[in-house]
């Protein structure tokens, strides 16, 4: 046999064993990617929830501290039960937030912890001359709303 003979038998399974193994090592890489990206969303969902939820109490108390009498947003619970859901929400969901989500929720946990430092004050009868509160409110609001939106830009949903 002539060396093209031989060329010409073993190419086709050499070329066969090449297609088949690309072929199984994407397609494992495809089915780990869609089994991740199906596990991501309802953990993106339940702290994205949380979020909301903290948002919208702090939209009420920020409405609540201007006087706004009719507001649509229900304060559902103190800062210090927001914070402890939020935590938990992100303790069980952590390995599907990217490192720069964990650093953004920590640094609003830190402002939901002063939060939770003025509603004690508060409600211990120690009120302090350094004014109205409810721009802090709408500040934790706005960072909850930015961590929301930067969730969602890592599922590429924005």
């Amino acid at each position: 046999m002539t060396t093209f003979q031989l060329f010409s038998i073993f190419s086709p399974i050499f070329a066969a064993i090449t297609v088949a193994f690309f072929t199984f090592r994407y397609a494992i890489k495809s089915k780990k990617f869609d089994l991740l990206y199906a596990s991501k969303i309802p953990a993106f969902k339940e702290v994205a929830a949380r979020l909301t939820d903290f948002k919208m109490s702090c939209l009420g108390t920020y409405a609540q501290c201007k006087g706004m009498g009719f507001n649509p947003y229900e304060v559902t619970n103190s800062a210090l039960g927001h914070r402890t859901e939020i935590t938990l929400a992100v303790e069980q969901n952590a390995v599907f937030l990217s490192e720069v989500s964990r650093k953004e929720i920590d640094g609003l946990l830190n402002s939901i912890g002063h939060l939770c430092n003025i509603e004690l004050s508060l409600a211990g009868g120690y009120e302090d001359d350094r004014g109205d509160y409810s721009e802090i409110y709408l500040k934790a609001s706005e960072m909850a709303e930015g961590i929301i939106n930067s969730l969602y830009r890592e599922l590429n949903l924005i």
